[in-house]
Order: C-alpha cells, then sequence, then structure tokens
C-alpha cells in the first residue's frame, strides 16, 4: 500500500467510517467497538440530542495534533511501528474529561477523533507488516477506551440514580394511569405516556421518523430514544398520541 493511502484520514462521517471498518480497518480487533460507537452518535444526531459548541480547547488542541501526526518527523524508530502515536495520544490524560459530552463539544468532533485515531493504527500497522509482524499497533488500546467514553458521554436516558428517583416518585400505577390518560385527553404527550408503548410500536415510529438506533435494542433502550426524540420535536406529536390511545393504557407493557 501507497504510503499518502495509508497515512489518509477517512472523511469523518458514519457512513465512510463504517464502510473502512469492513475494508481498510478490517483488522483491527475493536472494529465491533467503534461500530457500537458510530451508531450510538448517528442515533445522538437522528434524534436531535447533540449540541453543537466547539468543544473543550484542550481537547480541540489534542484532537488537531492527532489529526495531523506525520511518521516522517518522528526520529525515534522506537515511537514508530508498535508505538506510533501512543505517546502523543498519552500527552492529554482524556479519561475523565471524554466522558462528558461538554468536552466533545458536539458528535462531530467524536467522529473526527475516530477518524484520526484509526488513521494512526493504520500507518502503525502498515509498518509492522512491513517488517514481518502480526503485531497490533498499541494505539487499538486507545480506541476502545475512546469508544468507551462516547458511550458514556452520549448515552440517551435517564441516569441509574435518576431512574431510581423517578420510580419511588411514581406512585401507584392507577393513579400513573390516570394522570396519562388525562394530559392524551388534552393532547399532551409526557414521557410517562410514551413509556406506555411496546417495543414493537416504538420501533415503528422511529422507523417512520427515521430515527436510527442499533437493531438489537432493548425496550428500555428504544423508549429512551423515543423520548429523546420527542423532546427535541423529531416525532410528531399526533402519532404517538394515537398509538398510546390505541392501546387503551393497558396496565401490561409487552417486550414484543
Amino acid at each position: 500500500m501507497r504510503a499518502a493511502d495509508a497515512s489518509k484520514l477517512e472523511v469523518p462521517t458514519a457512513a465512510a467510517l463504517r464502510s473502512a471498518l469492513q475494508v481498510r480497518f478490517s483488522e483491527l480487533p475493536e472494529t465491533e467497538e467503534v461500530g457500537d460507537a458510530i451508531q450510538l452518535l448517528e442515533t445522538v444526531d437522528s434524534c436531535g440530542a447533540s449540541n453543537d459548541s466547539n468543544g473543550d480547547p484542550a481537547f480541540v488542541a489534542w484532537l488537531e495534533e492527532l489529526k495531523s501526526l506525520d511518521p516522517a518527523t518522528i526520529e525515534d524508530e522506537d515511537e514508530l511501528g508498535e508505538c506510533f502515536g501512543h505517546r502523543t495520544i498519552g500527552r492529554w490524560k482524556y479519561d475523565g474529561p471524554l466522558s462528558s459530552a461538554d468536552t466533545w463539544g458536539c458528535t462531530a468532533n467524536a467522529y473526527k477523533l475516530l477518524s484520526a485515531l484509526l488513521r494512526i493504527w493504520h500507518i502503525g500497522r502498515q509498518q509492522l507488516i512491513d517488517q514481518g509482524s502480526s503485531t497490533q499497533p498499541l494505539v487499538h488500546n486507545h480506541i476502545a477506551k475512546v469508544c468507551a467514553r462516547i458511550k458514556l458521554a452520549f448515552k440517551i436516558g435517564p441516569s441509574n440514580a435518576q431512574s431510581l428517583t423517578e420510580n419511588a416518585e411514581a406512585g401507584p400505577s392507577v393513579k400513573k394511569r390516570t394522570r396519562v390518560s388525562k394530559n392524551l385527553d388534552k393532547g399532551i404527550v409526557t414521557p410517562e405516556a410514551i413509556k406506555r408503548l411496546s417495543r414493537k410500536d416504538a420501533v415503528r415510529i422511529m422507523t417512520s421518523a427515521n430515527i436510527s438506533f442499533k437493531k438489537n435494542a432493548l425496550r428500555s433502550e428504544v423508549i429512551d430514544i423515543l423520548i429523546e426524540a420527542h423532546t427535541n420535536g423529531r416525532i410528531k406529536l399526533q402519532r404517538i398520541r394515537s398509538d398510546i390511545q390505541r392501546l387503551r393504557l393497558s396496565s401490561e407493557v409487552t417486550e414484543e
């Protein structure tokens, strides 16, 4: 492979990165983790949950350095091949900061970081292949960690603590159904009402609205995404209201 091809930055979009995972980066051990991170970012964008800020200045400076990392400027051979990019990545302690969406600023920056790290991995891997080595560049560990940070920072849905509080304050189910019913009669769709939907109905609504989500998402995850999309105005209120009313506010919630 030509050096220019090995050092090319993939376009930082879900489609381009997902395609590159199948070909250019197919030897990466963490292709599944990267794919899951990309899917989450797509979901965040499609349900209108992404912020549109520049991100933390320290993070942005670090990102720019990683995007332009050039092996031709490295004189120490110990920092090439298996170790290519490892020292530069480690100059900024990213574990804590990247757990917050405020640090990222927007999903676009997450795509850019994935693109930069995948490029670094590919350059290092090509150098190792040229040496006849099957070793993985150390950057693959950083890729796994960053994917985990993306899942934390961009998670859709309430925290465990918030869920416990909501459950404690929910009260008897009859009272809750009565409250939901009164709100629907007034044309008000609340998160409580959306939670009455089955997985099948929630999926149907999101599919019709082109909301992206992973195919094997649990019902609780699907409902959280639907609530987020509704909150951000990405779902038509009348569509949700008619589906909930059709269920007659059953006391049972199916997992179909």
